[in-house]
């Protein structure tokens, strides 16, 4: 079995372990050994063609202690997965880490391995008219990820599947969408269309009625919800 430290890649490359806690993880000694398990059982699983459970091993094993011999394993994993886009973002990962640690002939394999990668991707669009991207407070999520604005209406890079895109803005009922993508290297436009005004009717204060029952200058409590009872018929 191959040890995660130092792991022979499929185009000739071994790369040894570059350590550090991932996400704020402390890099404990437990953390190694339950890296390595999860790397073994992870290859164990992927030499078997069973990719849906050996990607999952794989990552967990990278999130606890980060090696690049895993990161380049858990790429190869997504790609054979179906999953290129998240092959092709780790690739490039693995590539710019090599080329910072000055092995640029490897780093460049692998760039090619990603490049090859890119014609296949398939992408979202996310097309926002003007009328909505004025509204105040408005947020944009792709599969419960907040969107920044530079990212709309740019064909960005996701793995096939089921993907929601929800909008919403203040006073605007939300707005949410799913698509299914499918088709490699093709891109899948979202197009968000006028947001429909809120339902909700809930009486809210105004600088007219400011101080209702808290005993501050205003109206009275009695004149406030008068003028609420004399709208209702």
């Amino acid at each position: 079995m191959c040890n995660s430290k130092f792991l022979f890649f499929s185009i000739g490359l071994s790369v040894s372990i570059l350590s550090g806690g991932a996400l704020g993880q402390p890099n404990t000694a437990q953390n190694k050994a339950a890296a390595e398990a999860l790397f073994q059982e992870g290859e164990r699983l992927f030499g078997a063609g069973n990719f849906a459970e050996a990607c999952p091993k794989l990552a967990e094993s990278q999130e606890l202690d980060p090696a690049l011999g895993t990161a380049f394993r858990l790429s190869e994993c997504y790609e054979k997965q179906g999953k290129l886009a998240s092959a092709w973002s780790l690739y490039l990962e693995v590539a710019n880490k090599l080329a910072g640690a000055g092995e640029p002939s490897k780093a460049e394999k692998v760039r090619q391995r990603a490049a090859a990668l890119e014609p296949k991707l398939s992408k979202i669009r996310i097309e926002i008219p003007a009328s909505v991207s004025a509204l105040p407070n408005l947020e944009v999520r792709r599969d419960g990820v907040f969107m920044g604005r530079a990212s709309w209406g740019v064909a960005l890079p996701v793995d096939p599947g089921k993907r929601v895109v929800r909008v919403e803005a203040a006073g605007k009922e939300p707005w949410e969408a799913a698509v299914e993508v499918t088709e490699p290297g093709a891109v899948v436009p979202v197009r968000v269309p006028a947001l429909k005004d809120s339902a909700d009717n809930s009486f809210v204060l105004n600088q007219n009625t400011k101080g209702f029952g808290d005993g501050s200058p205003g109206l009275s409590g009695s004149a406030a919800l008068g003028l609420v009872l004399g709208g209702v018929g």
